[in-house]
């Protein structure tokens, strides 16, 4: 993974619910990097290794990293120009950061949030390119969504619903999806353990679903009917 590729989820993982507490009145999705300097360093460390650096600043404490002896600090921009002082930073362990029980429940949650967003963002990218093979080895979860069904399709003045029956792995697994017209929100009854349905399958198998909806009966595969749209 790129560290700009990485930069792109965090932006799109960041929230409220990960900021550190003492900055939750002030966050706001114009500045999604306020409070999230610790949780989005031990990210990093994930991928990239290198060190976890603290420093201070005019509000307290902030962490970024260190590769390579280059700085990187992914969440520099809260500041809004005022550049921290680096100069004074000194190495922080994952597990210092991660005794906190807040910072390590914050990171978990923001980890699960930018694997979700990833998959969305490799799902998407899967389909239009048809290159499902190269990813299969890094998204183990992602092959399940190769193979499916689709059938009951029907809607009203709210929402459209869909039946998929999930046919790789024999699973014999049936996901309840539902598309609200209003708000334009995708969801699903069905739940996978530490894994959720990514959101451009979704969009995707309602398309399908639409087109073909008089003939779902004939088992269309998603990834057949998909180059048809």
């Amino acid at each position: 993974m790129e560290i700009d590729l990485l930069k792109e989820l965090l932006y799109s993982s960041w929230s409220k619910d990960t900021c550190s507490p003492s900055l939750k009145d002030e966050w706001h999705v114009k500045n999604p990097s306020l409070g999230q300097c610790a949780i989005t360093s031990l990210i990093v460390n994930d991928i990239f290794g290198g060190k976890i650096m603290r420093c201070m600043t005019s509000s307290g404490s902030h962490y970024y990293n260190m590769i390579e002896n280059q700085i990187v600090d992914l969440t520099v921009e809260q500041f809004k120009g005022r550049i921290p002082d680096y100069e004074k930073g000194e190495e922080r362990t994952r597990e210092y950061l991660l005794s906190n029980e807040d910072t390590n429940r914050r990171y978990k949650k923001l980890l699960i949030e930018v694997r979700h967003c990833l998959l969305d963002k490799d799902f998407k990218c899967i389909c239009l390119n048809e290159q499902l093979n190269q990813y299969k080895e890094y998204f183990n979860n992602l092959y399940m969504f190769c193979a499916y069904d689709l059938d009951n399709y029907c809607s009203d003045n709210e929402f459209e619903y869909l039946r998929i029956i999930l046919e790789a792995q024999n699973t014999g697994t049936f996901i309840y999806a539902r598309h609200n017209l209003e708000t334009d929100e995708y969801s699903c009854a069905t739940e996978f353990k530490n894994f959720r349905v990514p959101t451009e399958f979704l969009k995707i198998a309602f398309e399908v679903a639409k087109k073909y909806k008089s003939n779902l009966k004939l088992e269309k595969k998603l990834q057949d009917a998909y180059t048809n749209i």
